[in-house]
């Protein structure tokens, strides 16, 4: 059906005694039975009242009379059955008329007549169109849910079933409050079928002859509703296909980073077998928002700071439920603009920050997709993204690394700004031919950019040329793989990199200049499960960092003195920055937060601080 509207805003319709009754406000929906608007209704003593208006149309232009008679009796049923069915959230119509066709205000009316069903107004969005516009996280979703799953069952408990419940047939209010609207097809029980209604994406696959059956069956609404969790869930996606809808949405939530036990319990409602979906609905609801949850209190696996000004830095971290930001405990600090609408299942997250005070954040999902989060929206960059690093530079643009299975791409001149081109239209590519993780960036004591690629055989160091655009200069660095690796200019103005090898070890290599890159400490073990280095180096002082099962150890050495911290909490991730003001901060990710300690005025570490969520109470 054509979804241009027939008819206008402020054209005027009503019964034939009161033809001017309802003044269209607004278009909603256009759908097989015809459009619904927003509409305001003109009350005897002068005021108005809102209302939805469903106006009958057709696919073929003008309604016949015989059409007419049928929808006039199932709209007819529909306001009847509005008596018998006092349901919190079921919104049922009052009113149904034959009148004159809407025409423009002060138009008389013309002979043309048509049908229309009119019910109370409730300021929500359907559910599909709320789960693509909205920043409510997966358990907030689930709680629509399951409100939608209360209504239904309670239907299903006085015998009749709803078989339109689609995304579009969901209201969503602002406050999260669920109304199950449009009851034109819904049957009691028992009663024999005249016609079967479709929605493309919320109706099952006709395999087992469940759109040819005689009798109305609960387990159509059942599949209608996982068709509608499958919407909140994964708005991005669209409407479900037809073809093995089960499985397709299985592979797809765990693509997009839910847990395994999400997607085996909301695929139970997508069914091909009717019988096998769950009943009631409201216990199958609560048990896929109790693994949401779940997932949403996993621990995440990797962390990054965001260069910042005076005070504490924010700290991102990354996992299953999406990002989380953090900040010191008392420190006054706001959530960046583009922490809201974040890719969920992180798995590797980098900050990025640009001249003017810009910022921004790259993410690659559990898909492999690369995603940038800036001021104004996230956007996907590249697939099959297997590692990302940045490199900040104060005053100039952040630049970026991604590792993907063939080789590596570098993003210039980012977060950029609100309506320039797409970053993926400027990046720069080299092949590799193998798979490449990039493990660590810096500058070198030239000011050029370089990054740590790690092959399956061996690490390059990779001096990108910025300026020319052109193919990076490759050198060997170790004829070894790594795992992690850190990269910083050291008090001599070398480059050294902190290789953390498969087997546990961890070797410090210098880049020699004339005689290339040297092993300046032998294969070592690195600690007790040592996952994670970090290096962090200027002309003033060096400082090592290891995170381990035992605790975060760093290592500072200036040209006069050392000294080590040691941090006994277990830690898996680690980062080193300096701030603003010029002291040393080192963040590890714990298995329930970041942890940040300072490095004091005398030289020594300050107190361990657990860093809060920003906007946590």
């Amino acid at each position: 059906m054509n979804r241009v509207p027939r008819w206008e805003p402020d054209w005027q319709c009503g019964p034939p005694e009161r033809p001017e009754e309802y003044t269209l406000v607004s278009h909603l929906h256009t759908g097989g039975e015809g459009e619904v608007w927003r509409a305001s209704r003109r009350l005897r003593d002068g005021g108005e009242s809102h209302c939805a208006l469903k106006i009958l149309t057709s696919e073929e232009g003008d309604v016949t009379p015989e059409q007419r008679a049928a929808w006039r009796e199932r709209w007819a049923d529909s306001v009847h059955r509005r008596f018998g069915l006092d349901i919190p959230g079921l919104a049922t119509p009052y009113q149904y008329f034959v009148g004159p066709v809407p025409r423009p205000a002060r138009q008389r009316p013309s002979g043309a007549q048509i049908l229309y069903l009119v019910s109370p107004w409730y300021d929500g969005t359907p559910a599909d169109l709320w789960a693509e516009s909205s920043t409510a996280d997966a358990v907030a979703r689930a709680e629509v849910l399951r409100a939608l799953c209360v209504i239904v069952d309670r239907l299903h408990d006085l015998g009749y079933v709803h078989q339109d419940i689609s995304g579009g047939n969901v209201l969503v209010t602002e406050d999260g409050q669920v109304q199950l609207i449009d009851i034109t097809f819904l049957t009691p029980l028992g009663r024999e079928l005249t016609l079967i209604p479709y929605t493309p994406g919320y109706a099952p696959e006709d395999e087992n002859g469940e759109r040819d059956r005689e009798r109305p069956d609960p387990a159509r609404d059942r599949f209608s509703v996982g068709a509608v969790a499958r919407a909140l869930l994964l708005p991005e996606l669209g409407p479900l296909g037809d073809y093995d809808p089960a499985r397709m949405t299985h592979r797809q939530l765990v693509s997009y980073g839910y847990s395994v036990q999400v997607a085996d319990c909301l695929v139970r409602a997508l069914d091909p077998e009717p019988a096998r979906r769950p009943a009631p609905l409201t216990a199958w609801a609560e048990e896929l928002r109790d693994l949401l949850v779940a997932d949403r209190d996993a621990p995440h696996t990797c962390v990054d700071v965001l260069p910042a000004g005076i005070g504490h830095p924010l700290v991102v971290t990354g996992g299953p439920s999406g990002l989380r930001w953090y900040d010191a405990p008392g420190q006054p600090s706001h959530r960046p603009p583009f922490a809201a609408g974040a890719p969920r299942g992180i798995r590797a997250v980098a900050c990025l920050s640009g001249p003017q005070g810009g910022s921004g954040v790259a993410a690659v999902d559990a898909r492999g997709a690369l995603w940038l989060g800036t001021a104004d929206r996230w956007r996907e960059l590249a697939g099959d993204v297997r590692s990302i690093v940045a490199l900040n530079t104060h005053g100039m643009p952040a630049l970026l690394w991604a590792g993907h299975g063939s080789g590596v791409h570098l993003y210039p001149g980012l977060p950029g700004r609100e309506g320039e081109p797409p970053p993926a239209r400027s990046r720069l590519s080299a092949s590799t031919g193998a798979p490449a993780e990039v493990l660590a960036a810096s500058r070198d004591r030239d000011g050029r950019p370089c990054v740590l690629v790690g092959l399956p055989d061996r690490v390059e160091l990779w001096a990108w040329p910025e300026s020319s655009g052109g193919l990076p200069l490759r050198r060997p660095v170790s004829d070894a793989p790594a795992t992690r690796a850190a990269l910083a200019l050291n008090v001599w103005g070398e480059l050294e990199a902190a290789l953390l090898r498969p087997d546990g070890n961890r070797e410090i290599w210098c880049d020699h200049f004339a005689d290339g890159w040297l092993c300046v400490e032998e294969s070592r073990p690195a600690g007790a499960d040592t996952v994670d280095v970090a290096l962090l180096g200027d002309r003033r002082l060096n400082v090592r960092a290891d995170a381990a099962a035992d605790g975060l150890t760093v290592s500072v050495t200036t040209s006069t003195d050392s000294s080590t911290w040691h941090i006994g909490e277990p830690a898996h991730r680690v980062r080193l920055t300096r701030t603003a003001d010029g002291r040393l901060l080192a963040v590890c990710l714990a298995q329930d937060g970041p942890r940040s300690v300072w490095e004091e005025w005398t030289g020594t570490h300050g107190p361990v601080q657990k860093l809060q969520i920003v906007g946590a109470d």
